[in-house]
């Protein structure tokens, strides 16, 4: 799936947007897309409930018919739903929230998450190693209002904002002083302009079945790809996805070369150059502290690299036995950091007049 919003669970899942889209009937709102506003209900005013005002609570429903079947099925079964059908479900409850108010408290969203273990307090209560150890209301809770902030975190651009130009510099500013302190000038974007749903799920489609043929490379065909879907992947690493989960969803994180993209694109820092230079700017010092190390595993290192010093350069030695040197003095295996493979080379004998 594409994420095209940061909905962010308390178990650190995403929520599908395209499926949070394909509800037409239910109020939606998407961050950070632009120009997406919210629908309101027939006889809805323009102003909603205050959030000190709970009767809505009462009489609000869950919206059990338009979770999957195979929510039904696990709840009928007495059995835990699967991650996908909760971020689904969570995404259709807070949906429906909105249509009455944004500003649900925690004691409302409390209420809710109440409703819903009601139906079976089996199939979401809290298990760790397959027993029982809370009765989920909490987890719920937690997770309807990290659905709820997330989508309240920018509000959509055709709601109308009474806003001072001063207010909307400072704003900027606090936003350009936070993505600096982090390091990072594009850590969330929208999609971009002509861009669909539709058209950035197929991309990553696309993508993950070039993978399949070009694993540990990246034509330039991918290149542009892994540029025109940065937005998604964004969302999904900043949604805390699991490695394996990410890779799944997008195989060329995993790839030097688009993965150092990526990191480019979100820091305009060259990490490739950059360390590099570090590394000829360093080797020399790092080289020469090892030289007055005592450990057996470090002068091993520097008698080979000593050795390989007659055939070639000291400054090419250093370099590539940088790493071997550094692992030695941490005491650490090299065969975790490196994986080696034996390449096996055939000579054939020709005979020569």
């Amino acid at each position: 799936m594409c994420y095209i919003g940061s909905s962010k669970s308390a178990t650190g899942t995403l929520v599908d947007a395209s499926t949070v889209m394909s509800n037409q009937s239910a109020p939606v709102v998407i961050s950070p897309v632009p120009n997406v506003s919210m629908p309101r209900s027939s006889g809805q005013s323009s102003t909603q409930l205050n959030c000190d005002d709970s009767s809505w609570v009462d009489k609000f429903q869950i919206p059990w018919s338009k979770c999957p079947e195979t929510l039904h099925a696990a709840i009928q079964n007495n059995q835990p739903p699967s991650g996908q059908d909760l971020r689904q479900l969570i995404s259709h409850t807070v949906s429906d929230v909105f249509s009455f108010t944004r500003r649900a408290t925690r004691d409302n969203l409390r209420a809710i998450a109440r409703m819903i273990v009601s139906r079976n307090p089996k199939t979401f209560a809290d298990y760790v190693n397959g027993k029982i150890v809370g009765d989920g209301i909490t987890s719920i809770m937690l997770m309807l209002e990290s659905k709820k902030e997330n989508l309240n975190r920018q509000q959509p651009a055709n709601i109308k904002t009474h806003k001072t130009a001063t207010s909307q510099a400072e704003k900027s500013h606090r936003a350009s002083k936070s993505a600096m302190r982090y390091g990072c000038n594009r850590w969330e974007v929208p999609i971009p302009s002509g861009e669909t749903v539709e058209s950035l799920e197929s991309k990553q489609k696309k993508m993950q079945d070039l993978h399949l043929v070009h694993k540990s490379s990246a034509p330039l065909e991918v290149q542009q790809l892994m540029k025109e879907t940065y937005g998604c992947q964004r969302f999904a690493i900043n949604a805390q996805l699991s490695i394996t989960d990410l890779l799944q969803e997008w195989p060329y994180l995993g790839v030097t070369v688009t993965l150092l993209q990526h990191y480019k694109t979100l820091t305009d820092v060259d990490i490739e150059s950059l360390l590099s230079s570090s590394v000829d700017a360093k080797m020399l010092l790092v080289y020469k502290y090892c030289c007055n190390s005592r450990a057996n595993s470090v002068r091993k290192v520097l008698q080979e690299m000593q050795f390989a010093m007659g055939n070639s350069g000291e400054s090419q030695v250093v370099r590539n036995g940088l790493l071997l040197l550094v692992a030695a003095s941490l005491d650490e295996d090299i065969l975790e950091m490196i994986i080696f493979k034996v390449i096996y080379i055939y000579f054939t004998q020709t005979n020569c007049e």
